[in-house]
């Protein structure tokens, strides 16, 4: 399986038990909806209270998702269907690509700390950058 934002290969992982594939590239991660949904969660909330905020899951440069961000017609890469643009809803200015028919869903290095926390800053973002948008 071949990342379709840099095509390099997918490998594989394993955090809190539950499983991602991560490119070899540009440390994007794919994953499946549900588990998105635990990752951002309550799960993680938790954790950070705990002192356990950095568990290593999101390795790549979030500096260089803004690149990633404009390729965004893509196709799955479990399934190669084009992916729906979706955004976080409470964070609308966090783009991601999510397959419509195995509802794995894509996303940039950097994302998934961006969508444990939100800050005055990500407030601002929302404001400028907005949801992402079919064209």
């Amino acid at each position: 399986m071949l990342c379709p934002k840099c095509n390099n290969a997918f490998r594989p992982e394993s955090f809190l038990g539950l499983n991602v594939d991560r490119c070899t590239g540009c440390k994007g991660l794919l994953c499946e909806a549900d588990t998105l949904e635990l990752l951002k969660g309550q799960r993680l909330s938790s954790l950070k209270q705990e002192g356990l905020s950095d568990l290593g899951i999101d390795t790549g440069y979030p500096r260089d998702s803004k690149n990633y961000d404009k390729i965004d017609n893509i196709d799955c890469p479990a399934c190669a269907v084009r992916m729906d643009k979706i955004s976080d809803v409470a964070q609308p200015h966090i783009w991601m690509e999510a397959c419509p028919q195995c509802k794995k869903v894509f996303l940039d290095a950097g994302e998934i700390n961006d969508l444990r926390s939100v800050t005055l800053f990500d407030k601002v973002r929302d404001l400028i950058k907005g949801p992402h948008q079919k064209h």
